[in-house]
């Protein structure tokens, strides 16, 4: 099955028309983070200055707090062909979310090759993640998370199409380097997401890999060097990608914030004052999860417990609700997002459930298996040190695609007593998320029901 095989143009097609359909019927203007990257975007467009406002010094810009520069100059590079029309992002982006459901299925026909017996299964597999509530409020707006699963879904392509070959070439190496480069513009996570890829290669390869995997470094390293050396001229230090770190880890660690991103508590206002530049607050605000960590381990880890409980909650639904038109359409998204997200999370369990369980018994495990539980734990890691929310896991979510085809052919087989046991089990674990979660930030909840109901 190619990549262009009929049945999965259509499927494209489809999921491309829901995504963008979404889009011009809301026709969201970009509020909040939105805002600011259409901002930055707009003054490289216009003037080739990766700032927010102009008129101020670039030492106090909020820019370098933003997750970027990837996402800015995408939208930039739009702009300069298009001119500021919103359209034409939500078109692209509806493309490449199309994009990234079909390649995730040519992944998973690879992984798990008896999956394409059951087509219809896998077909409707790809339209399931291809209207994910979640994704496609994403796709409407201007937000990184489009381009990031893009860019994610098209490294781990490139790496199972290169993972058939006995030995790699040197242009492939540069290849997998360019995109997880590019990635790492777009979102810290690349070099991670590399370092698995490559580790992998090593295992299964070893020294075939050697000149594969310094290519790709060497690539990735070079893609960073412009940015680093900007940032170099403009704030006198090296930063490797924005201020943004920092901020992060103080908000998403500070006791009582439960994880999520808030700059109302003192310590943070406090640090604000003090450190008015942008990159100073973030060294200050990292020296202080250093201190709280190693002073305050217990309470550390205990907080980074609570964020992963939170990260698989079932209340982390779609959670944008300025651009619907009443509450029918806000509840309709709130019961599809409960639904897709508990379908998609409980597949995510079942694997590490199945895994486990096989390795308990039998005591081995397979390389695939370890690649995915790998790339589960960088997926979970970034979010839960920094902050939690429900597009922090989004990546995750539409990434766990290929783990349902091996879910699949796993159960399929066993009778419905075994069946009906299994998911009982996997159920048990959201259960749990989901009530640690409302009992953490239960005001929280009843203040996003009463504007549902409102």
């Amino acid at each position: 099955m190619t990549l262009f095989h009929r049945p999965l143009l259509v499927i494209f097609l489809i999921i491309f028309s829901i995504n963008i359909g979404y889009a011009l019927l809301y026709a969201i203007e970009p509020r909040v983070d939105a805002e600011a990257y259409d901002e930055i975007a707009t003054n490289l467009f216009k003037y080739g200055i990766y700032q927010a406002n102009l008129d101020g010094s670039p030492l106090l810009d909020g820019s370098i707090t933003r997750i970027g520069p990837g996402y800015e100059f995408f939208l930039a590079g739009i702009y300069s062909i298009f001119g500021r029309r919103f359209v034409f992002v939500w078109i692209i982006q509806a493309i490449l979310y199309a994009l990234s459901i079909v390649m995730l299925g040519k992944i998973t026909i690879f992984l798990v090759p008896e999956f394409e017996r059951h087509q219809k299964w896998f077909f409707g597999l790809l339209i399931f993640f291809g209207v994910f509530i979640d994704a496609i409020q994403l796709n409407a707006m201007l937000m990184t998370e489009s381009l990031t699963i893009f860019l994610i879904t098209l490294v781990f392509y490139i790496f199972t199409h290169h993972f058939q070959k006995k030995n790699y070439s040197i242009w492939e190496g540069m290849l997998i380097g360019l995109v997880a480069g590019i990635l790492m513009l777009v979102r810290p996570m690349g070099f991670l997401i590399l370092l698995t890829c490559l580790g992998a290669v090593f295992f299964i390869r070893r020294k075939h890999a050697i000149s594969y995997a310094l290519a790709a470094v060497l690539v990735f390293g070079a893609i960073q060097i412009p940015w680093i050396y900007r940032n170099y001229n403009i704030f006198g230090t090296f930063l490797f990608h924005t201020a943004a770190g920092g901020m992060n880890l103080l908000s998403g660690n500070y006791p009582g914030n439960h994880g999520e991103f808030t700059a109302d508590f003192l310590l943070f206002e406090d640090l604000k004052s003090l450190y008015p530049a942008p990159v100073d607050f973030s060294r200050a605000a990292e020296d202080w999860y250093r201190d709280f960590f190693f002073h305050h381990p217990f309470q550390a880890l205990g907080i980074l417990f609570e964020k992963t409980m939170i990260f698989f909650s079932l209340t982390k639904t779609s959670g944008f609700w300025f651009h619907y038109f009443g509450s029918f359409d806000k509840a309709v998204t709130v019961v599809i997002s409960v639904i897709q997200n508990f379908l998609i999370l409980g597949t995510i369990f079942a694997f590490m459930i199945m895994t486990i369980l096989r390795y308990i018994r039998e005591r081995s495990i397979s390389k695939r298996d370890i690649f995915f539980f790998c790339i589960i734990a960088v997926m979970i890691a970034i979010p839960i040190l920094t902050v939690v929310a429900n597009r922090h896991r989004l990546p995750l979510a539409v990434l766990s695609l290929p783990l349902f085809g091996i879910v699949f052919m796993n159960v399929v087989s066993w009778v419905s007593q075994k069946k009906v046991k299994f998911f009982s089990i996997v159920a048990i674990p959201l259960i749990v998320t989901t009530f640690i979660d409302l009992s953490l930030q239960f005001d929280k909840f009843k203040s996003h029901l009463s504007k549902l109901l409102s």
